[in-house]
């Protein structure tokens, strides 16, 4: 059978046909049909058309009802009219709808081969594909394609100084005019996707997830309010025809968040990579780039009247991973104070306990002696980024005990030519870590440190060089420096027994032997470049102290004099004039 042509004047206007349990009202068409009615029937058969008898009198029983989809050649179905006066089922086989385009049904009634009645039409919309398509993970809680976005204000828990926040869904064949249920522990708040918000009909929508964002205001989370303290979040959404996502998994998986809102809990922990960084830190975000080696801080603020000094703090940090166990890290601290002022209390979780991609929540509770006095609300924060690649230095206490000679402070003008003393210097380099690496000693007058590490002994005592990086690693070398001589000079000019007043002051004693030799000859020339000074001084002594006193006169008179110099720059250091006996009188030079 063909399509009927369009009616004259001598056909009968029939009233539209109608679809059992089809969805009205809706947007851009009549009814919708659902999959519930057309797909997925018991038997089959698509969805059941009804046709109303016609006015008494204008049809015979043999007359033929047909239903007929606008645009198309073929017939729907078709009956034999039995009973003028009843109501006449037809049925629109599977497949036959158009999900991307309004459907005309109308049907005709016809005697032989003439038509003599034609319908109104009845338009349909019909959506092939559910929204949110199909759950692909059947395992896990919750309808994978439906994602539920809480915001900030919401998700890092709701306090007395909530108002309104946003909340975001997004799912794949998103249309306008589809409702979006959110439900809060049982609580039920819907929103209808606007028609400048997605695809308006016939538009079938597309896999590309859209997002639809509403506000929720307090007094809809007042109304979830329950005992415990928590809010339970999840979603669903159904198109204007009555199809809801997979039946499988109506509903988002469900997010849980804290609820304060009658403001009685303590003020959240904040952790911070860097206490400094207090305030101010983005404290949802654990930031490992910034933590490096340090234990991460737990920042616990008692300015709450009902903390006092010496109430206990236990706390308790807990990273999640799906698909790995827990990380609970109990903790604990006491609330201090200085000068009757209340300090923060500062907790710290070990550096090992923080992994990249975890999620971490971090609550407390405060005690007086065994009495609870009160729980805070949970910190929420993501850990992100990887660790600085580890700073790594030799930490091995260090000794350095070769001979050394300085002259650090004296006044002495000579230079270093750059040699170091056999036994006076290690090297410890840094590698690793994040650049630019440092180098610091705690105390340069004792062991000195350059940028690659070299450490040098200058003078007897103990330090400590500091290694650190960019990243907030670092490393302490134990450094232990002996035998290290030190000559000091006095450019005044003297006598003799002012000299050796001075010397005997400072527990010093002479550089020079009677003899005339210079008792550190072969570390002086190796360590210092050329220069003339005319020195005077008495005798030896015996060493009882590792300092060394050398008296220059320029010009001197009434004692010795002993003028050194070097041959040339390098070479070995000589005596021009000897030391005579004190009292003795010399040349002038």
């Amino acid at each position: 059978m063909t399509a009927p042509e369009s009616p004259d004047n001598t056909v009968l206007a029939l009233s539209r046909p109608w679809v059992s349990g089809s969805t009205y009202p809706v947007s851009g068409a009549h009814i919708g049909v659902s999959l519930a009615i057309y797909d997925l029937v018991p038997d089959g058969q698509g969805a059941t058309v009804q046709v109303d008898p016609p006015l008494t009198g204008t049809v015979d029983p043999g007359d033929e009802i047909t239903l007929w989809l606008e645009g198309e050649s073929t017939f729907l179905d078709c009956k034999i009219i039995t009973d003028v006066d009843a109501i006449t089922t037809l049925r629109i086989p599977r497949g036959r709808l158009h999900p991307d385009r309004l459907n005309e049904l109308f049907y005709t009634i016809s005697r032989g081969s003439q038509n003599i009645g034609i319908s109104d039409v009845l338009t349909a919309l019909y959506n092939k594909i559910r929204p949110a398509l199909k759950d692909r993970f059947p395992d896990i809680d919750g309808h994978s394609e439906l994602a539920l976005w809480l915001s900030d204000a919401i998700k890092n828990g709701v306090g007395a100084d909530f108002v309104s926040a946003q909340v975001c869904v997004s799912y794949p064949y998103c249309r306008a005019y589809d409702t979006i249920t959110l439900k809060c522990n049982g609580e039920i708040m819907t929103y209808t996707v606007g028609p400048d918000e997605a695809p308006q009909p016939p538009n079938p929508g597309s896999a590309e997830p859209i997002t639809v964002c509403f506000i929720v205001d307090r007094a809809f989370l007042e109304k979830a309010v329950r005992p415990g303290g928590k809010l339970d979040f999840s979603c669903t959404c159904t198109d204007q025809l009555g199809n809801t996502p997979d039946t499988d998994a109506v509903w988002s998986a469900t997010q849980t968040v804290d609820e304060d809102l009658a403001g009685t809990r303590f003020a959240k922990p904040i952790p911070l990579e860097n206490l400094e960084d207090y305030p101010g830190d983005d404290s949802s975000l654990i930031e490992l780039d910034k933590l490096g080696s340090k234990p991460l801080s737990v920042f616990v603020q008692t300015d709450d009247n009902r903390i006092q000094i010496g109430d206990r703090i236990e706390a308790v940090y807990t990273a999640g991973l799906t698909g790995s166990p827990d990380i609970v890290v109990p903790l604990s601290g006491t609330v201090e104070g200085r000068l009757g002022q209340k300090l923060p209390c500062v907790l710290e979780v070990a550096n090992d306990k923080v992994k990249s991609g975890y999620s971490v929540t971090i609550v407390y509770k405060v005690f007086r002696g065994e009495t609870l006095i009160g729980e805070s609300r949970v910190a929420y924060a993501q850990v992100i980024g990887e660790y600085p690649i580890e700073l790594i230095v030799d930490t091995t206490p260090l000794t350095i005990s070769g001979q050394n000679i300085s002259i650090a402070g004296s006044g002495l003008p000579w230079t270093l030519t750059g040699v170091d003393l056999p036994g006076t210097f290690a090297h410890r380099p840094a590698s690793g870590g994040v650049p630019p690496i440092t180098f610091t000693s705690s105390d340069e007058s004792i062991a000195s440190v350059d940028h690659s590490g070299m450490i040098r002994s200058e003078g007897n005592g103990k330090a400590t060089v500091i290694v650190s990086d960019a990243g907030g690693q670092t490393k302490t070398i134990d450094i232990s420096c002996e035998n290290v001589i030190t000559y000091l000079f006095n450019p005044t000019t003297s006598t003799h027994q002012t000299y050796e007043a001075w010397r005997t002051s400072i527990n010093a004693h002479h550089p020079i032997t009677q003899s005339g030799e210079v008792i550190h000859i072969d570390l002086l020339v190796r360590k210092f470049t050329s220069h003339t000074l005319t020195n005077t001084w008495a005798g030896p002594v015996v060493v009882t102290n590792p300092i060394y006193a050398w008296a220059f006169t320029i010009p001197f008179q009434h004692i010795n004099t002993l003028l050194l110099t070097t041959r040339c720059p390098g070479l070995s250091w000589r005596v021009i004039n000897s030391a005579g006996v004190p009292g003795s009188r010399s040349e002038d030079q």
